[in-house]
């Protein structure tokens, strides 16, 4: 039993309130919640790793440095929420609420964020390597010297992204994607590498 936790007989709890419980650094993998207020808690270096977490509210959570990678976080909150420098390699993400949140130079590659609310979120020099950007909001979001190479953007909403020193891939240039978008002649376009055989 993962220490805090003692009072709960099992790991899959719903609408359950964790307040007042010191959960950074801790071994939270795998862990099953549905619906719990994680709100505002501190979660820093905590390891999430394959958690389902779906509906769970993290809204202004500090999550510093934790480890999400292939964490299901479909339709959680994450409003305001405190993940910089945060692992999250293949997370599904999936009309999660992100808004405004930090997630400056997050491990973010190959993690999916489709219809997700990325609504002024500081991902500046975040790894975004084949993420799945579709349908999400990315309105006034920062991608400053972020990682974008093979993401994918279908019907983004990109309005008044900074993008200045992203990387992305050369065969975004010429099309209409970041028309709306700030610092488009600042983008660091990359060619699609060639490996011999």
């Amino acid at each position: 039993m993962i220490k805090g936790l003692e009072k709960i007989d099992c790991y899959r709890v719903k609408n359950k309130d964790f307040s007042n419980l010191d959960l950074s650094y801790r071994d939270l993998s795998r862990l099953h919640l549905w619906h719990a207020d994680l709100s505002r808690y501190n979660f820093k270096g905590a390891d999430f790793t394959l958690a389902k977490l779906e509906g769970v509210d993290f809204k202004g959570a500090n999550l510093e440095g934790a480890n999400l990678d292939s964490a299901n976080l479909y339709s959680s909150n994450l409003k305001g929420a405190y993940l910089k420098g945060a692992y999250l390699k293949g997370a599904y993400l999936s009309g999660a609420n992100l808004e405004r949140a930090n997630l400056e130079g997050a491990d973010l590659r190959g993690a999916n964020l489709i219809k997700a609310d990325l609504y002024k979120v500081n991902l500046e020099g975040a790894d975004l390597e084949r993420a799945i950007l579709n349908g999400a909001n990315l309105y006034g979001a920062n991608l400053k010297g972020a990682n974008l190479k093979g993401a994918y953007f279908f019907r983004a909403i990109l309005v008044g992204t900074d993008l200045e020193g992203a990387k992305v891939d050369i065969k975004h240039k010429d099309s209409n994607l970041f028309i709306s978008c700030l610092n488009v002649d600042k983008i660091e376009w990359i060619e699609k590498e060639i490996k011999n055989d």
